[in-house]
């Protein structure tokens, strides 16, 4: 049994599940997988074989001797260079189904998502995953379609805004539309068990938790588990329309598409797949629980039950203007900024000006600063100073230009556009400019008036920093 996307958290799930049911299990990984993710295949027990998605060659000699094929890859939530959902979500996946297929596997399984509903925009990766399935259903090998819903962890956690630990949260749209939330853990054991299980034959099958909750639910059960008030921060419908038709990469239109879809998608009935399925599902206030009380350790604090009366969140809107959508949007533009809002817009202003000292000085002592784009992180203004130093020598032309800017509290979401001009090497001796207009996102979190946390968001191939990020590889720390 082979694992397509193992060093991902579902495949990774997927394989520790299959391990532990003394299933021989093997996790397809790339030359350039991180090397502690393969090391965490190999101490679940299982065996990693190399391949790439986007090589079908290294494909059909992986599947070589596999009966079965679990595949949960995406380029959504981690990826390198040269993924997209073009080239993972979609050539990728029909690689998978095309190399199976000829390398005589007997049975693949797909991790997709159930169809959104006429009103929601089409995005790439619902475009991708339809495409797949159907590749799917045509080819001479028994196939399951797994579509599962939003996972709790992902959109109920800090990495789109949830975040239980500060006592707030970003609510795209009103919120209010119920959604069959289902963890990550559950999706894997329907992976597992589609393998024997006759129901899952050739079978499409929409996955969901025990509980039709809206977002607003969701913050409900955090705050009397957790006995805090949430701050919760609105970003209408129409800027996230805005922001997906505007959005200058599938990922994130996707995302956009995504954050529409929760104000629209359906709830699902498990009754009937329950009963081919006898899977206990975990809960909202379960996972609610898991997180508060793993926090709490991590603090060193003691947990208990606590009771919030419902309806008492403090409500900000999203600041910053969206220029496609329409003039009654200039009402929340003008909302007064934050005073992250500030420290954001006061460290863009020294960069842009070559001011280094001046951008690290609005830094905390202790602090973390990671470009997710080029995969490194600084804690030491010394360190950070001199990569901003490297940046302003490779590219002396560069320019940060702000589009928008959400603020919740302490927390600033900035997209921004990046101008820079990079001198490469042509032919012979003769070297050329090459422009480079670069879109991406910072998550910034401020206490105290100063930086705490900065996180940069961008396509590592577009922004052609590989040299930069060169002279620095021996500072990266995740």
């Amino acid at each position: 049994m082979l694992v397509v996307g193992a060093t991902g958290v579902l495949g990774m799930e997927v394989c520790r599940q299959l391990a532990a049911a003394g299933k021989k299990v093997k996790g397809l990984v790339r030359t350039s997988s991180q090397k502690g993710k393969v090391n965490g295949l190999h101490e679940l027990g299982a065996e990693t074989v190399t391949g790439d998605m986007k090589d079908p060659q290294s494909l059909y000699q992986a599947f070589q001797n596999v009966d079965a094929i679990i595949s949960t890859a995406t380029s959504t939530i981690s990826h390198q260079e040269g993924d997209s959902i073009e080239t993972v979500d979609l050539a990728g996946q029909l690689n998978v189904a095309e190399a199976a297929s000829a390398a005589g596997v007997h049975r693949v399984v797909l991790i997709s998502f159930p169809p959104y509903p006429p009103m929601t925009p089409e995005f790439p990766l619902q475009s991708a995953k339809r495409a797949v399935e159907n590749r799917l259903k045509s080819k001479n090998f028994t196939y399951t379609i797994l579509q599962p819903t939003y996972f709790m962890e992902i959109w109920l956690g800090p990495a789109l805004g949830f975040d239980y630990v500060r006592a707030k949260a970003i609510i795209y749209g009103e919120g209010k539309n119920k959604i069959s939330w289902i963890a990550i853990k559950d999706v894997a054991r329907f992976a597992v068990a589609s393998i024997d299980n006759p129901a899952a034959q050739n079978a499409v099958i929409q996955l969901g938790g025990p509980d039709d909750l809206s977002v607003l639910d969701a913050v409900g059960i955090f705050e009397r588990e957790s006995g805090q008030t949430f701050e919760l921060q609105n970003i209408p419908d129409e800027a996230l329309r805005a922001q997906m038709a505007a959005a200058p990469d599938s990922l994130g239109k996707t995302f956009s598409g995504l954050m529409i879809g929760l104000n629209e998608v359906g709830t699902i009935d498990m009754k009937e797949t329950l009963r081919n399925f006898p899977i206990q599902l975990t809960s909202v206030r379960e996972y609610a629980r898991q997180m508060i009380a793993a926090e709490a350790k991590e603090a060193g604090v003691a947990v208990g039950l606590h009771s919030v009366s419902e309806g008492q969140h403090n409500f900000i809107l999203g600041a910053g203007r969206v220029p496609e959508v329409d003039e009654q949007l200039s009402t929340w533009a003008n909302i007064a900024t934050a005073a992250s809002d500030k420290m954001v817009l006061a460290v863009i202003a020294h960069l842009n000006e070559g001011n280094i000292e001046d951008a690290v000085a609005l830094f905390a002592d202790q602090f973390s600063f990671k470009d997710h784009g080029i995969q490194l992180e600084f804690n030491t203004k010394d360190r950070l100073a001199e990569f901003f130093r490297k940046a302003r020598e490779l590219y002396p032309d560069s320019l940060l230009h702000i589009e928008r800017i959400f603020v919740s509290g302490s927390n600033a979401l900035t997209e921004w556009t990046l101008k820079a001009t990079l001198i490469e090497p042509a032919f012979g001796n003769f070297r050329r400019k090459v422009p480079i207009s670069l879109h991406g996102a910072s998550v910034v979190r401020t206490e105290n008036g100063r930086i705490t946390s900065w996180s940069d968001y961008y396509d590592c191939l577009i922004s052609r920093r590989t040299a930069l990020a060169s002279y620095f590889t021996e500072w990266v720390e995740y």
